[in-house]
């Protein structure tokens, strides 16, 4: 409807009609009160693991308990309830049977009943479509259904029942704008480098708004073959004026001449590093060299030639001695002057003692290599060394390469100086080989001859060329080369526009249903639905409401939580917001950080009735664990309440708390005139939910356990000797069942219920008639010993492949219980009897 409204749904789509809401719409807002008695859901179909064509019946009056364990298929039946009574909480999906095998069909159930006291009639109902009116006549309570909610900031408020819808309503609009937001196309600006702002089409496209017109954009988008051709003869203009560009020209003379200029730089520094008398020195250098060296191998066959090996004072030698000083001077003998040759020193070659010999030895290896012949072998090395390291780094591949291709530029522009500079060149290799032919100690000959530098020549190329260049920059008119370079960028624009006048038009079409989008968004707003709540839940917040409230919270015992209800409204929500009367604290109070989660509970359920009875109305309420979360005090004042309420309306309850269902089947024995009906729900096999009239197990009287026992033992009677795997299995059960109802006779009939197991009392009065005899006690030990020993689980337990008992054994045995508990009334009654005789005052004799 929002897209309908705004021009946003497809075409060809059509929109629901919108509906105004009315009574009937919401559980416990009818659109007709009547007084409904249901009596019945059956015919249930596709209900999580319900087997399909189930039933569960219900009380036609007073209090109904619906019990069920976790798990065994209660909630099922819940669920139903609430859709089908359209409860607030209508989130909750209805799964089939995620194991089943058969196809899944919409859930399905039809109601029994019966209203303003008229003939029975059914109402069918099925998920997904809308319920009969007549159903909301039935009020649902549950944990999600609750009147206290908490809200986003924790704090805890009232919702009046009906008032659900305006948040509802805020919902649904927030999801509208989700879906919006989601939908709304969001375009990113179109651009091509073809398309700047400096061009007509440039500026329109940046102009771009939801007001566009799709008529201008196709005339923008015009493109002929004259335009094409003007085109092309633009580009080949600008491609002529681009070869001749004199800006162009002029970076190309000042490349070159950088070129020439490093050129001349490579010629003159190896000339003057190459010149005659370097190399003359060089030569002399060498000679010296050679000079220091004999002078050292003299020196050493006249100190070393004595020694024991041969080689002493030669190169490798030094290297030795070099070693063996630094690692004395370092490591060995930091503190002392090498060599050490002191009464306690070691050799630190191999560690050893040093005899006498070995220290003068090292002192004439001192002697030796501090001598003023081996000072002047390594000065004239050291001096060799930096003067070849200078040389070689002349000899420059990379640059040579270069220089080569400058000359062939230059053999264009002066063919004389480019051939000198080729010559020099030329000689200056030469020169380099004779350094390193030199150095290798091949025989040289002369120094080839170096000839004149053609550094001048070079110079006044550089300067002619620099000339050239500002001549050509000064020559630069670019008013021409402008107008024709914007013609062009003007025409590429165009062509580029009408390229992508699909992509254009679509950019338009996302800009408009943007804009729909933004008007749909803004139609969106809670604000007005807000206000209208807080008026409507202002009015419902009646005195009476008020007093309700309080007088339900006295009732369910939680009368001294001091609260108070004002209006709220936030965000579209319509709420009773409540607050601690009374609070001290300067900030304020979040009551969940004062309210337990069990006392939310209490006060929702005060709210809930509080709201069923000032309706005025006898219809049914339903209510899904309501005491989930709470004590034992609050578990047993709300089952009072239920109770009395049930007087005056059919009231169902489901619960998996047993001890729930004891205080709601108590309550209602102690109030005249309330009937009380038990169903109870239970998973057998592959099945949840399956419906079993009465109490369950754990909650029957011994009485009626007797009774089960025996028609149980009818039923698996004919499986003894027939079918005996089957029949031991069962009967263990059987024994199993008869062992807790030994336990509960001792409690309900031994004990007197004076404790009683879920309870939370001792009732000392009935051990007027409680005692505990010796055949008692032998009569239970035997019996309990017996069903440990026949049933499965017990660690005394036989195991199931050994026979159990027949069914006359067990029927006995059931009968042996049975006169147990016969006898110990008897007793108990007998006992009573003479215990208040002995608590009343003594009577003496008369007459």
């Amino acid at each position: 409807m929002v897209r309908a409204l705004h021009g946003l749904l497809p075409d060809g789509t059509t929109s629901p009609t919108p509906r105004p809401l009315q009574k009937g719409m919401v559980s416990g807002s009818p659109k007709s009160r009547v007084n409904v008695v249901l009596k019945a859901m059956k015919g249930l179909q596709s209900i999580n693991k319900i087997p399909d064509g189930s039933s569960l019946p219900f009380g036609h009056q007073g209090l109904t308990v619906i019990y069920g364990e976790n798990g065994a298929g209660k909630s099922g039946y819940a669920r139903v309830l609430k859709r089908a009574c359209r409860a607030r909480d209508t989130q909750e999906r209805i799964l089939p049977n995620v194991y089943g095998t058969t196809v899944a069909v919409p859930a399905r159930a039809t109601f029994k009943l019966s209203v303003n006291g008229g003939p029975e009639q059914e109402v069918e109902w099925e998920d997904g479509k809308a319920s009969d009116d007549i159903l909301t006549n039935i009020t649902v309570f549950d944990a999600r259904c609750a009147r206290v909610i908490l809200d986003e900031k924790n704090e805890v408020t009232y919702l009046p029942y009906g008032a659900h819808v305006f948040e509802a309503l805020v919902s649904v609009l927030n999801w509208i704008r989700q879906q919006i937001e989601a939908e709304k196309p969001k375009p990113e600006p179109l651009q091509w480098p073809d398309i700047t702002l400096a061009t007509k089409p440039g500026i329109f496209l940046a102009g771009f708004t939801h007001d566009t017109n799709e008529k201008e954009v196709e005339d923008a988008a015009a493109w002929a073959d004259d335009d094409a051709d003007k085109l092309e003869e633009l580009t080949k203009q600008l491609a002529q004026l681009e070869a001749n560009d004199p800006i162009k020209q002029a970076a190309k003379l000042r490349s070159f001449k950088e070129r020439v200029t490093n050129l001349k730089k490579h010629i003159e520094q190896r000339a003057a590093a190459l010149a005659d008398e370097r190399l003359g020195k060089l030569k002399q250098m060498l000679d010296a060299l050679a000079e220091a060296k004999k002078s050292v191998e003299l020196a050493s066959q006249a100190t070393l030639q004595e020694e024991p090996l041969r080689g002493a004072g030669e190169s490798a030698w030094q290297i030795l001695y070099d070693a063996a000083k630094d690692y004395s001077t370092k490591h060995a003998y930091p503190d002392d002057e090498f060599p050490v040759v002191g009464d306690e020193s070691h050799c630190v070659f191999c560690m050893q003692p040093l005899s006498e010999d070995a220290k003068q030895r090292l002192l004439r290896f001192k002697a030796f290599m501090e001598q003023a012949a081996k000072k002047k072998h390594e000065d004239a090395k050291k001096a060799l060394d930096s003067a070849v390291e200078s040389f070689e780094a002349l000899n420059n591949k990379a640059a040579a390469d270069q220089n080569g291709n400058t000359i062939d530029e230059l053999m264009q522009r002066d063919e004389k100086v480019a051939t000198a500079a080729e010559s020099c060149l030329t000689a200056i290799h030469s020169r380099l080989e004779y350094f390193d032919q030199l150095i290798s100690g091949r025989e040289t000959g002369e120094i080839p001859p170096l000839p004149n530098s053609p550094a001048k020549a070079l110079t006044k190329i550089i300067v002619a060329l620099e000339k050239e260049a500002e001549g050509l920059e000064k020559a630069v008119d670019p008013t021409e080369r402008d107008k024709l370079k914007n013609e062009k960028a003007e025409f590429l624009a165009r062509k580029c526009f009408a390229d992508n006048r699909a992509k254009i038009l679509a950019y338009l079409a996302d800009l408009k249903t943007a804009h729909k989008c933004d008007q749909a968004l803004a139609s969106t707003d809670t604000a007005a639905i807000t206000r209208k709540g807080k008026s409507v839940v202002s009015e419902a917040l009646t005195p009476q409401l008020r007093d309700a409230v309080q007088s339900e919270l006295e009732l369910l015992g939680a009368d001294h939580l001091p609260l108070s209800l004002r209006p709220s409204g936030r965000r579209g929500e319509t709420l009773h917001q409540l607050e601690l009367k009374g609070a001290t604290s300067g900030r304020k109070v979040s009551l969940t950080d004062v309210l337990s989660e069990g006392e939310q509970r209490v006060v929702a359920l005060a709210g809930f009735f509080a709201e069923v009875g000032l309706g005025q109305h006898s219809c049914p309420v339903v209510l899904d664990d309501p005491v989930s979360s709470l004590d034992h005090r609050y578990r047993s004042t709300i089952a009072a309440r239920l109770v009395s309420e049930s007087r005056k309306r059919q009231v169902l309850v489901f619960t998996h708390d047993i001890a729930f269902l004891l205080d709601l089947q108590e309550k209602a024995g102690e109030l005249d005139g309330v009937h009380f009906t038990a169903q109870t729900v239970l998973q057998q096999n592959e099945a949840a939910g399956v419906p079993n009239e009465g109490l369950p197990w754990h909650a029957m009287l011994v009485r009626r356990r007797l009774e089960y026992l025996r028609n149980t033992l009818k039923e698996i009677k004919v499986l003894c000797g027939t079918g005996q795997a089957e029949y031991d299995k069962k009967a263990a059960f059987l024994y199993a069942l008869l062992r807790e109802t030994w336990e509960a006779a001792i409690e309900e009939v031994l004990f007197n219920k004076a404790v009683v197991r879920h309870g939370s009392q001792v009732q000392t009065l009935r051990l007027k008639q409680v005692s505990v005899t010796t055949e008692q006690y032998k009569a239970i030990d035997a019996n309990m010993s017996k069903c440990s020993k026949w049933m499965a689980g017990h660690d005394k337990s036989k195991k199931l492949d050994i026979h159990r008992p027949a069914p006359n054994e067990i029927s006995a045995d059931i009968d042996t219980l049975s006169t147990f508990v016969k006898e110990c009334k008897k007793a108990g009654e007998a006992l009573r009897k003479e215990r208040e005789i002995a608590l009343g005052p003594a009577t003496a004799e008369i007459g």
